[in-house]
């Protein structure tokens, strides 16, 4: 009998490459929208939107400017996160329906004119994802109930639990977003310099 191949899923990483603008200022965003965008949940229609954000460029940039064209990265992992809509056109065609977007300002250093395309995201439905043998983790003190925090040395996602989602935030470690193998593949024509580190 052959085996079926197992799902495999990655962690989404912001491109690391010298000379890519990185975000200076996020936000500032009042309460109760201030720190709700790991936790999964939909937003009801008083988000204050649109985002603003103010990027620098790199103080080492390997060319004269960090913010020719392609030295944007295409995902911020801010507060709110960013995605451009190259990326966001992307995710849409492989069937993620998972997103809600708000639309976004970028003033970015150098440039005359602010970016409008990339939105703020917020990922709904956080999965309780991973696999609890293969997984290293530890307590940070405050119990050992499901959903207490942990600190993850290694995740290793348990594909029963995630039944072929494409994205997802993982409940344990809500901070990260986790993306199927053919999510990772479809990204890779836009993000050059990603590891997309598998668990």
């Amino acid at each position: 009998m052959t085996n079926m191949a197992k799902d495999k899923y990655y962690l989404l990483d912001e491109e690391i490459k010298t000379g890519m603008a990185y975000v200076e200022d996020i936000p500032q965003i009042d309460p109760p929208y201030d720190d709700v965008w790991i936790d999964g949940v939909a937003l009801d229609d008083g988000v204050p939107a649109p985002f603003e954000y103010y990027l620098m460029n790199d103080e080492e940039p390997l060319y004269e400017s960090s913010i020719i064209k392609g030295q944007m990265r295409h995902y911020y992992s801010e507060t709110p996160p960013l995605m451009s809509d190259e990326m966001l056109d992307i995710l849409f065609s492989m069937g993620v329906d998972n997103i809600d977007t708000y639309e976004a300002i970028l003033h970015v250093e150098g440039r005359e004119k602010p970016l409008t395309n990339y939105k703020a995201v917020n990922i709904i439905g956080n999965v309780f994802a991973l696999d609890d043998g293969r997984s290293e983790s530890e307590s940070l003190g405050m119990g050992d109930e499901m959903g207490a925090p942990k600190f993850f040395r290694k995740m290793k996602v348990a594909e029963e639990k995630v039944k072929g989602l494409l994205l997802f935030r993982p409940e344990e470690r809500a901070s990260q977003i986790i993306v199927h193998e053919s999510i990772k593949q479809a990204l890779r024509a836009i993000f050059k310099e990603s590891e997309f580190t598998e668990v």
